[in-house]
């Protein structure tokens, strides 16, 4: 009496894996050939209101920081045109807005700019990172 012989005939994991990946690969540049972005054009959508809004945002002056006093604030911003500063007194009333260094001096001469340094009062943690 003969046994038969039980032949495998499935297909090998590696060869399943290697005619997949040739066949992603061949829908995905069938695809790819047909798009052609170059046929399309970039329309412009900037409009007249979206550019005055930028305009406005980059000229308007960024706060910075502020130097307190017994008697005043200093708010200083940047501008294009370099440090602007404004003047609060101990009430709450603005009294110089948002004028250079010459102008605060002048009003102000405690408040010279050119004379102001800044530091830490007390030793940085490791949450604040030193501004140089």
């Amino acid at each position: 009496m003969e046994i038969a012989a039980i032949r495998d005939e499935r297909v090998p994991p590696p060869l399943i894996r290697a005619l997949a990946a040739a066949g992603f690969l061949s829908v995905f540049l069938l695809i790819a050939s047909l798009i052609r972005p170059d046929d399309s054009g970039a329309a412009p959508v900037l409009t007249p209101e979206i550019e005055q809004a930028v305009e406005e945002i980059s000229v308007a002056p960024a706060f910075i920081g502020s130097i307190e006093g017994a008697a005043h604030r200093v708010d200083v911003f940047t501008s294009q045109d370099g440090p602007l500063y404004t003047v609060v007194d101990a009430n709450g009333t603005v009294v110089l807005s948002l004028v250079d260094g010459q102008t605060l001096t002048g009003s102000f001469p405690e408040f010279s700019p050119e004379s102001l340094y800044a530091r830490y009062d007390e030793p940085l943690g490791q949450d604040v990172a030193p501004r140089y």
